[in-house]
Order: C-alpha cells, then sequence, then structure tokens
C-alpha cells in the first residue's frame, strides 16, 4: 500500500477555509463554499477516511466533468484540491453536488491510504471504497447512488434526496453535441444520447449498466 509523504493537513488549507467563511457578502460564493468545507470535514469525520483538509473551489471544467480531485500542487503550491465544475452551479440538487464532493474527497483517500492509479482513474479499489457509502461507480467515472451511508447522513443533516432523479449533468447552455449509441448486456434497448452526457443508466431487464458502443 502506497502512502503519500504529506499525508498531514497542510495549514494553509485550513487558512484559506476560514478566510472564505469570513468574507460574507463580499464574495458571491462564499457561503456555498463554506458549506462545502463544512461538509468535507463532517464527511471525512463520519466516514473515518483520514485524509487531511482539502482545498476546495470551483472552476470551468469540461462540460463531462462534475468535479475533479488534482492529486498535485496547483500553481499556486496548494495541495488536495476538489474543484467544482462552475457551469453546474445552479442546476445541481444540494445532494447530488455532496454526492459530488464524496466521491472526490475519495481520490483524496486513495492518495494518500489506497495505491495511487495507474491509467484507471477509477480502479476496482476506489470502486470498492466508494461502494462502502452507496456510491456505485463505473470505471469512467459515472455515479449511481444507491441507499447507504452517505444518503443517511445527508438525511440526518436535512438534506432531501431522491434516488429517482437521474439529472446529474443539467444543461447548461444550448450545445451542438455529437450523439454515441450506448446499449446494455442483453441488448434489448439502444438509446442514442449526447456523447458527454455525464449519468449512469441501467436496463430493468438485465440490470447492466448502459454503455458506449459507436
Amino acid at each position: 500500500m502506497i502512502h503519500h509523504q504529506h499525508a498531514e493537513s497542510e495549514q494553509v488549507n485550513d487558512e484559506i477555509r476560514n478566510h472564505i467563511s469570513e468574507l460574507g457578502d463580499d464574495w458571491d460564493h462564499s457561503e456555498e463554499m463554506s458549506s462545502y468545507y463544512v461538509w468535507a470535514e463532517r464527511m471525512i469525520e463520519e466516514f473515518q477516511l483520514e485524509i487531511p483538509t482539502p482545498l476546495i473551489g470551483q472552476q470551468k471544467l469540461r462540460k463531462n466533468r462534475l468535479g475533479q480531485f488534482k492529486p498535485f500542487r496547483n500553481e499556486h503550491g496548494l495541495n488536495y484540491q476538489i474543484l467544482f465544475n462552475v457551469i453546474y452551479k445552479d442546476g445541481r440538487r444540494e445532494w447530488m453536488k455532496l454526492t459530488t464532493l464524496l466521491h472526490e474527497l475519495l481520490h483524496l483517500w486513495q492518495q494518500i491510504n489506497g495505491t495511487a492509479p495507474k491509467g484507471n482513474y477509477h480502479n476496482k479499489e476506489f470502486k470498492a471504497k466508494a461502494g462502502e457509502y452507496g456510491l456505485i461507480v463505473d470505471s469512467k467515472g459515472f455515479t449511481v447512488v444507491e441507499e447507504g451511508l452517505l444518503t443517511e447522513l445527508l438525511k440526518e443533516h436535512g438534506v432531501e434526496v431522491d434516488l429517482n432523479d437521474i439529472n446529474n449533468t443539467p444543461d447548461a447552455g444550448p450545445t451542438r453535441s455529437t450523439k454515441v449509441v450506448w446499449t446494455c448486456d442483453c441488448e434489448s434497448h439502444k438509446i442514442r444520447v449526447p456523447e458527454d452526457y455525464d449519468v449512469e443508466l441501467k436496463c430493468l431487464k438485465c440490470d447492466s449498466v448502459f454503455q458506449e458502443t459507436g
């Protein structure tokens, strides 16, 4: 098992967290980012992840990404960075955003406490760890949430959860997108979806996940 050399929290990350919480009305994103820090701390403690305080922010990412963990220092020398895709800031429900937060925290967990992935970003170890909390993740990172430790924690703190809502990547605006064909294992259904469609769908007949076929 590979352990990161600097697994302890970096003081600057805690200072940035405190700075954000003190900004108030001076920064439009202060309340939301502060909430993510509170939830990150809560998840780290409740799920005993044994990881340092991340640096949480937002940035315009590729459309097929809801969030991103950067396993290296950024341009300012800051470490353990988690980013939310700003283009989905206003279109996703709170429980979906917090699912993304846990997903990215688990990448940090794997960097610190697991085996760093080579080639397969969402490898067997990551998928097994995510499954402990009710996150079903495929190799591309598509995530479906089932009733489990995450939903229990969210509901305990008053977050409404609707697992029947699959709208994990709301439309960010009018775009022209190439469509691809997805099929299930039994091939009883074929669906055409945008190639950047970041959601996981299951066939109710064979219980397999739809995958791109061309």
